[in-house]
C-alpha cells in the first residue's frame, strides 16, 4: 500500500518491527511530557481536568470495521499504534480524537470517547448526518459531561465482547494502573485541599 511504498525512512527503520512506530511516537516528545505533568499537577490540586487528546493514526484496530468489511483489505495493515495508546492510557483521556480510516466513529472504550468525524473529501462529509459540516462537540466544558453522541454505523457494527480480543495483552493492567494513579492524584488533591481548610479555620 501507497502507506508503505511512498515513504523512505532513516537506515534500520522499518514497519517490519517497531522501530519506526517507536522513531515517531518520539517526537511527541518533549511536548508530552510536560503536557503529562501538568495535568498530574492539576489532579493533585484539587482539579479534574477534562483531557481531549488527538492524534491522526488509531489507537486501537477495534476502531475501525473488521477486515472481512474493509474494501481496501491492506488497511488494517496501517492501523493501530500499541505506543500512541500507551499515550492515550497515560493521560486517562476524557476524549480522543482521531482519523486516517475515514470511517464515523464514535465509541467509549475503558473510560474513554473515542471519536472520528471525517470530513477530509467530499463523501466524507455528504456521509454524515444531514450532510452538515458544524464542528464536532467532543466534550462540553460548560457542563462538565461529554458532547452529544452522534449515529455512526461503524461502530455500531463492532461487538464490544468480540472487539476485546484485539487489544493488546498489556492494555487491561495498563487501564488499572492509570486509573489508580489518577485516584492516587486525586486522594492526594483532596486532602490537600482539606488541609488548608483546617490550617485556615485554627489560624482564624
Amino acid at each position: 500500500m501507497t502507506d508503505f511504498a511512498l515513504c523512505r525512512w532513516p537506515d534500520g527503520k522499518t514497519s517490519a518491527d517497531e522501530s519506526l512506530a517507536l522513531l515517531l511516537d518520539s517526537l511527541n516528545e518533549p511536548g508530552f511530557g510536560a503536557a503529562l505533568a501538568g495535568i498530574a499537577e492539576d489532579r493533585a490540586c484539587g482539579r479534574d481536568p477534562a483531557v481531549v487528546s488527538f492524534s491522526h493514526f488509531l489507537p486501537l484496530q477495534e476502531l475501525m470495521p473488521p477486515r472481512a468489511m474493509l474494501h481496501v483489505k491492506c488497511l488494517a495493515r496501517a492501523s493501530g499504534s500499541d505506543p500512541l495508546l500507551r499515550r492515550v492510557v497515560a493521560l486517562r483521556s476524557t476524549a480522543h480524537v482521531f482519523g486516517h480510516t475515514h470511517f464515523r466513529w464514535d465509541v467509549t472504550v475503558a473510560g474513554t470517547r473515542f471519536v472520528q468525524p471525517p470530513l477530509g473529501y467530499p463523501r466524507d462529509r455528504a456521509m454524515q448526518l444531514g450532510g452538515t459540516t458544524d464542528p464536532f462537540l467532543v466534550y462540553d466544558a460548560a457542563t462538565g459531561r461529554p458532547g452529544p453522541g452522534r449515529p455512526s454505523f461503524w461502530s455500531a457494527c463492532v461487538d464490544p465482547a468480540g472487539a476485546a480480543f484485539v487489544r493488546p495483552p498489556w492494555f487491561a493492567g495498563e487501564v488499572a494502573r492509570a486509573d489508580e494513579a489518577v485516584a492516587r492524584l486525586r486522594r492526594e488533591g483532596t486532602g490537600a485541599g482539606a488541609g488548608a481548610g483546617a490550617g485556615g479555620d485554627s489560624a482564624g
